[in-house]
C-alpha cells in the first residue's frame, strides 16, 4: 500500500545566469577637416549606452554601446580638442538548460579606456566593456504536506522560513532638465565629455505597485570662454512607480539596479538641455513559510520513505560595504582640474570559509603642469572585502554607488579617492530532503524478548532517530522523560517501547 502525501507547488524564480563578460572595444577616430592635427592625446573617457536586452530561449544577450570622447592638445598649440565616437557592442551568455523566455538584469560597466594618436589625423581608441549578465525564469516547485494520517505514522516536520525572488521586470523612465550654467555656458563644440550616475534612494511595495526615487548625477566638463577647462555637476532627481505581476506585502524585499539607455546634451535650445533615458532593473524577494516534511516511519508496519529534494534559489543574507580607494599620482600637477573614476565589477576569490573581494578602480586625472599645459594621467587602484561566507553559497556582488572623486593636495604630494559602496546578495540552492509519500509494508514482526523499556544516551542522535531506529514515538519519549524542548546530548533517556 502507498500512502502519498498532498501536493502542493511553489511559485518562484530559478536562476539559470549570473557571469560576468568582458568585451574589448576598438576603433579607429579620424579627425574632422574642421579639427587641427594632433600634437598629444590628453585623455579619454566613456559612459555605457544599454540599448536592449533579448532572451533567445539557449542563450541571453545585451547590446548596446560607448558614448566616448578623447582629448588632444592640437600641434599647433590652439585649446585642446575633443572628438567623439560611438563603439557598439554586443555579448551574449549560453544558458542550454534554459527553454523558456525569463528576465535579464544587466549590469554594464566601463573597465578600462585610453586612446593614442597613431598619426596626425587619427586615433586609436580602446575600451573594456564589462557587463554582469544575470537570468531568472519561472518555476513551479512541488513540494508535499503530511495530512491525516493513521495514527502510526510519524513524521518529522520542520518549517523554514524562504525568502525568494518571486518577480523581476524593469521600469522606463525619462528625465529632461535645463542646464544649471553660468553665461560661459558650453556649445556643442567645446564639450569635452560628460557622464550620468543614476542610482535608486528609495524603493517600497504598496500592494502591485513597485514605487522608487532616485537620483542621477551628471557630470561635464567643456572648455571656457576663456580656454580654461570648466566643469559642471547638476543632480538630477526621478520618481516613478511600475505595475507588478502580484501583490506583495509591503516587507518584501527589493533589488534595485538603475542602468543608463540614452544620454544626450542638447545646446540646440535657447536654454541648453539634458535628456537622458534610464531603466531601473529589480527584483521582489517574497518571504515564505514552508512546512516540510523530511521523514516518516511507522510504528506497527515496514515502511519505505519516498525520498526526493527541494530545490529553491533562496536568499540568505545581503549586505552593503563602503570602501575608500586613495590613489597617489606623480608630482607633476600644479592643479588638478578633473578626475574621474571607472569601478570594475568586483572579483570574487573564496579562500575556505571566506569570500575576498578585490574592487578595482581606474583614476584618470585631467591637470595643468608646472607650465601650465595641459597634461592627462591614469592610474589603477584596488580595495580588498573580506566577509565569511560558505563555498556553496552563491554570491553576487555589484558597486551600488561610485561617490564623486576628490582632489587631495598636501604638499608636493597629489592624489585623489572615491568611495565606492558594494552590496552583496548571498543566496543558495541547496536542496531541502523532503519526502512525497510511504510506501507502507507488512507489520512488523516483533522480538519476544525485546524489552518494554530502553535506556539510552541521546550522544549525537536526534530525539527523532532514536524513535524511528526503536519504533518509538517521539511524544511518548519526550513525556516519559518530561522533556519539552530537546534533551543535552549527555541526556540519558528513557525509551518506552510498545
Amino acid at each position: 500500500m502507498e500512502l502519498q502525501f498532498d501536493k502542493s507547488t511553489c511559485k518562484s524564480l530559478h536562476k539559470v545566469l549570473s557571469h560576468v563578460l568582458d568585451q574589448e572595444l576598438t576603433q579607429e577616430i579620424r579627425l574632422p577637416e574642421s579639427l587641427p592635427d594632433i600634437g598629444r592625446v590628453l585623455g579619454s573617457w566613456g559612459q555605457v549606452i544599454l540599448r536592449s536586452k533579448e532572451w533567445y530561449g539557449g542563450s541571453a544577450g545585451v547590446s548596446g554601446g560607448v558614448m566616448a570622447w578623447v582629448l588632444y592638445a592640437p600641434e599647433d598649440g590652439t585649446a585642446a580638442k575633443s572628438v567623439e565616437a560611438w563603439i557598439p557592442f554586443q555579448m551574449k551568455w549560453d544558458i542550454p538548460e534554459s527553454q523558456r523566455d525569463g528576465v535579464i538584469c544587466a549590469i554594464p560597466l566601463i573597465k578600462s579606456i585610453d586612446a593614442r594618436s597613431v598619426s596626425a589625423r587619427k586615433i586609436m581608441l580602446r575600451t573594456i566593456v564589462s557587463v554582469q549578465g544575470q537570468a531568472y525564469e519561472p518555476r513551479e516547485t512541488a513540494f508535499y504536506q503530511a495530512n491525516q494520517l493513521p495514527d502510526d505514522i510519524q513524521v518529522l516536520k520542520q518549517t523554514y522560513q524562504l525568502e525568494m525572488p518571486v518577480e523581476a521586470g524593469e521600469k522606463p523612465l525619462q528625465i529632461e532638465d535645463e542646464l544649471q550654467i553660468s553665461l560661459d555656458a558650453p556649445n556643442a563644440g567645446n564639450m569635452w565629455y560628460y557622464d550620468l550616475k543614476p542610482e535608486v534612494t528609495e524603493s517600497r511595495i504598496l500592494g502591485d505597485k513597485l514605487l522608487f526615487r532616485g537620483t542621477a548625477n551628471l557630470h561635464a566638463v567643456y572648455n571656457g570662454a576663456d580656454n580654461t577647462p570648466k566643469s559642471l555637476d547638476q543632480e538630477l532627481s526621478f520618481s516613478q512607480y511600475t505595475h507588478l505581476d502580484n501583490e506583495h506585502k509591503a516587507d518584501a524585499g527589493v533589488w534595485t539596479y538603475p542602468i543608463v539607455t540614452g544620454l544626450e546634451m542638447d545646446f540646440s535650445a535657447e536654454q541648453p538641455m539634458v535628456k537622458a533615458s534610464l531603466s531601473v532593473q529589480y527584483i521582489i524577494y517574497d518571504r515564505k513559510a514552508m512546512d516540510i516534511t523530511e521523514d516518516a516511519y511507522s510504528t506497527v508496519r515496514n515502511s519505505l520513505p519516498e525520498k526526493q529534494t527541494l530545490q529553491l534559489l533562496t536568499k540568505l543574507d545581503s549586505m552593503t560595504e563602503n570602501i575608500n580607494l586613495t590613489q597617489k599620482f606623480p608630482n607633476q600637477a600644479k592643479q588638478i582640474l578633473d578626475v574621474a573614476c571607472y569601478p570594475a565589477h568586483p572579483e570574487k576569490l573564496q579562500n575556505g570559509e571566506k569570500l575576498e573581494v578585490d574592487q578595482p578602480v581606474v583614476f584618470q586625472i585631467l591637470y595643468s603642469d608646472m607650465e601650465g599645459n595641459l597634461q592627462g594621467s591614469a592610474a589603477l587602484g584596488k580595495q580588498t572585502w573580506e566577509f565569511s561566507s560558505d563555498p556553496l553559497n552563491l554570491v553576487d556582488i555589484e558597486v551600488v554607488k561610485a561617490a564623486s572623486p576628490r582632489i587631495i593636495q598636501s604638499g608636493d604630494d597629489v592624489s585623489v579617492t572615491a568611495d565606492i559602496q558594494l552590496q552583496a546578495v548571498v543566496c543558495s540552492e541547496n536542496g531541502l530532503p523532503m519526502i512525497s509519500g510511504i510506501e507502507m509494508k507488512e507489520p512488523k514482526e516483533l522480538d519476544p524478548s525485546r524489552p518494554s523499556l530502553i535506556v539510552r544516551k541521546l550522544g549525537s542522535s536526534r530525539v527523532w532517530d532514536i524513535a524511528k531506529q526503536y519504533g518509538a514515538k517521539v511524544s511518548d519519549i519526550k513525556a516519559v522523560n518530561n522533556l519539552d524542548n530537546d534533551p543535552a546530548s549527555d541526556q540519558v533517556l528513557l525509551i518506552p517501547i510498545s
